[in-house]
């Protein structure tokens, strides 16, 4: 069964806080000897620790061939699988998916829940108490949210969760009619609704068409909902954007054919169209684009640039809202105009488009002939078959990305590969940008690994927390403080 997922906020062990990586800061805690489970340090899945000096990590055994999770000194398993070991944001509760007689199970402590065909988006509250997650079984699915079970559902589309982590939003469908659920309360029946992330302040977002009579359905029947706020009715809503403190909504609408831009309480048009709302990260600044006459047009701010051929990519603010890039196409070749800059012109579309932290550099891609020409600025980076998962130091400005070649992946930092690997997938920087952390496949496995000082250890980063293993001992840094 097609099930269309989308979990804003990430789970995963290797996204917290400001960590430290010179080695005098390494401390060994105790337990923390791998002495109790038979396998290397390259056999370990993932890494974490739980109230600061509990070590968890999730391992394979290659004589068995199973898989197990230690917590302490404590093991779980044999399993025939384990995926999504995540740890609450205050390190007192472990949850983690388990593959037991070939179903799906999630296991908290020791319980279990299930059994479920699959399990998507794992993951707990902000109390650090609830696990929300969605389960597909047999013919339906359910989304579980804590002691609460809601389903069984045909369909769940686009689950997210609050800026605060304390609630979370979907749409389902029972049968022919489609509902949107929050943690605590389920609205509708609707028509095609469709969830949207939630406002920086916690309000669930969505839209939704009101049902009409074949014959009427050239009335107004669209709405917004801002939680118990409803705008409309229009034909058509369009992109719906906050501003970064949530104090200014922006949204595009159409009605009776002609197309407006909503900012605040202020209507701006009529247009052709108007489409990819972008405020500054500063909230100072508003840009969008829009048709008119038959020409396209970016606005930024009070300014006015175009007309273009066709309707330029996406807009991109830089990190200080200083200047925004974006890409366009005049007389049948490709520009990238990144605030008084231009870069071009190329015979292909511009994509990928991402400023350094400082916003000093702006990188892009050009796709040409299933080749991948990479850039920042007007420097060459080289030439792959795919990249994904381009990513910025925040406070050195190096730039890394996952790349493939001659059908093997590598992760590339500052022009230098390592590798290669089965797939890559969630690169990123730890917080003070000193380390890469990232999943990679081997042998049919995934292992989050670090990258640090030019050398790969299984690691992760835990909350707040950065852990490494070397010769059979887990160690933990700190801030260095």
């Amino acid at each position: 069964m097609a099930l269309k997922l989308l979990w804003t906020i990430s789970f995963s062990l290797i996204i917290f806080c400001t960590l430290f990586f010179q080695k005098t800061w390494a401390t060994e805690l105790s337990p923390m000897l791998l002495g109790t489970s038979p396998v290397d340090d390259e056999h370990i899945l993932q890494l974490g620790v739980m109230q600061g000096q509990v070590p968890v990590f999730s391992y394979f055994d290659p004589s068995s061939k199973t898989y197990h999770v230690q917590v302490g000194e404590e093991q779980h398993g044999p399993f025939q699988g384990i995926s999504n070991l995540i740890i609450a944001p205050d390190g007192k509760n472990l949850a983690y998916v388990a593959t037991i007689d070939g179903q799906k199970y999630v296991m908290t402590g020791n319980t279990k829940e299930g059994p479920y065909f699959s399990i998507h988006n794992l993951g707990f509250l902000s109390d650090g108490q609830t696990l929300a997650y969605i389960a597909l079984e047999k013919k339906n699915t359910s989304v579980v949210v804590g002691q609460n079970k809601s389903g069984p559902f045909d369909f769940v589309s686009t689950f997210h969760l609050s800026p605060q982590g304390a609630d979370v939003a979907y749409a389902a469908k029972k049968g022919s009619k489609w509902y949107v659920y929050s943690a605590q309360e389920q609205k509708g029946p609707y028509s095609s609704p469709e969830v949207l992330p939630f406002s920086p302040d916690g309000k669930m977002v969505y839209t939704y068409y009101k049902d009409l009579p074949p014959d009427q359905m050239r009335i107004p029947h669209s709405y917004l909902m801002v939680g118990q706020e409803k705008y409309g009715p229009y034909n058509l809503i369009g992109d719906v954007k906050f501003s970064p403190d949530g104090q200014t909504l922006a949204y595009a609408f159409t009605q009776h054919r002609l197309s407006f831009l909503m900012v605040g309480q202020e209507k701006r048009g009529p247009y052709s169209t108007v489409k990819d709302i972008a405020f500054s990260p500063d909230g100072q600044t508003l840009a969008y684009q829009y048709m008119h006459g038959g020409s396209i047009y970016v606005v930024i701010g009070d300014d006015q640039y175009g007309p273009y051929d066709n309707y330029p990519g996406s807009l991109h603010f830089s990190p200080d809202g200083q200047t925004l890039a974006y890409t366009a196409r005049i007389d049948g070749q490709y520009y990238l105009f990144c605030g008084q800059k231009t870069f071009g012109p190329f015979a292909h579309e511009i994509t990928k488009i991402q400023f350094s932290p400082d916003g000093q550099s702006v990188f892009y891609e050009i796709i040409e002939n299933y080749r991948h020409f990479l850039y920042l600025g007007d420097t060459s980076l080289g030439t792959y078959d795919l990249v994904t998962n381009i990513v910025f130091s925040s406070t050195t400005q190096a730039l890394a990305f996952a790349a493939k070649t001659d059908k093997k992946w590598y992760v590339v930092l500052d022009k230098q590969s390592y590798g290669p690997y089965g797939y890559i997938q969630d690169l990123q920087f730890a917080p003070d940008g000193q380390a890469l952390i990232y999943t990679m496949e081997v042998g049919g496995n995934a292992f989050t690994r670090l990258l640090m000082d030019g050398q790969e250890y299984s690691g992760a980063v835990c909350n707040g927390e950065i852990l490494y293993l070397t010769d059979r001992k887990i160690y933990k840094k700190g801030t260095g403080h």
